[in-house]
């Protein structure tokens, strides 16, 4: 009985330490969140202006789902964001809650807010 206690109470404690792990951070992520509910906000880093993701470009392909968009050349080193910075160019979308999606290339990210915005129920 007594081992029986120990075990589940171990359990307990790796899972609470791994969810924790793998939940992210809101507050490291709440000046990047997305304001509204079903719409995403974009971080970008880019170095080179064919890189950019303009208004124009997500007109172009249908997407709907993102309602704003910080971009910078370099990334801050004082951004919470930079160490997770792998290479440039980096896009990380977030949705009101956590960063759902990270990419170092434009297309993959292209086809996932495109994909978002044909299956949005809103």
């Amino acid at each position: 009985m007594k081992k029986t206690i120990i075990l589940i109470m171990i359990l307990f404690i790796i899972t609470g330490c791994t969810t924790e792990a793998l939940l992210p951070n809101k507050e490291k992520y709440d000046n990047y969140l997305s304001d509204r509910e079903y719409y995403y906000a974009l971080y970008v880093v880019v170095s080179d202006r064919d890189d950019r993701i303009s208004s124009e470009l997500l007109k172009e392909n249908g997407i709907t789902v993102v309602k704003s968009m910080q971009e910078e050349t370099i990334p801050q080193g004082h951004s919470p964001l930079f160490d997770e910075i792998e290479e440039i160019p980096y896009y990380i979308v977030f949705d009101t809650e956590y960063k759902v999606f990270e990419t170092n290339n434009r297309e993959e990210l292209i086809d996932f807010l495109i994909e978002k915005s044909t299956t949005s129920d809103f």
